[in-house]
């Protein structure tokens, strides 16, 4: 079986930051339109960039950490 090379090296850094804005674009501006959240001020968006960025950091470390672990075997 071919290893996955999505998350090898640098990459999943790449994978995590585009996670996170999707996830801060998804929550803060696209469920908010269509009636699922409840808009945010300023501050809240201008705050929950970060949260998100780290969060899809975290999630790319993860992925990372799986993956490796599940080549390895």
């Amino acid at each position: 079986m071919k290893p996955i090379q999505q998350f090898s090296g640098k990459k999943w850094i790449l994978e995590g930051i585009l996670f996170g804005v999707f996830m801060y674009i998804l929550n803060v501006f696209i469920f908010p339109l269509i009636g699922i959240g409840e808009w945010h001020s300023t501050k809240k968006i201008i705050t929950a960039l970060p949260i998100w960025l780290l969060g899809g950091l975290g999630y790319g470390y993860t992925m990372k950490m799986y993956y490796n672990r599940k080549n390895k075997k």
